[in-house]
């Protein structure tokens, strides 16, 4: 981890003007993901109970920003593995690829 945080040290102060655009592309990320998650949220609460409605609310919100920290180091985890890259591109390609001659039938 420590290694990770020198590298991004060593980039923002190399080139401070992509760490930047990195640092706003991850927030509009997370700001979509959480308009995203709200909808969810009170679509999924609707037909509760009013008491209930507003805890679920929080226990959603929470759980969802907890789910996310834990996905980002498990993929931050995962990304060092040199072979897990070939994989996911290949998988990408396939799907993209089978996507296309899917879509060429309508």
């Amino acid at each position: 981890m420590m290694k990770q945080f020198q590298k991004f040290a060593s980039l923002m102060t190399e080139h401070p003007l992509n760490v930047l655009f990195l640092i706003l592309g991850i927030l509009l990320l997370e700001i979509i993901l959480s308009f995203d998650n709200a909808a969810v949220l009170a679509t999924m609460v609707k037909d509760l109970p009013k008491e209930q409605q507003s805890k679920a609310l929080k226990y959603g919100i929470l759980g969802a920003y907890l789910f996310r920290g834990i996905a980002l180091v498990l993929v931050e985890s995962i990304l060092s593995i040199w072979w897990f890259k070939p994989i996911g591109g290949a998988t990408v390609r396939t799907i993209f690829c089978w996507k296309e001659k899917w879509l060429l039938r309508w």
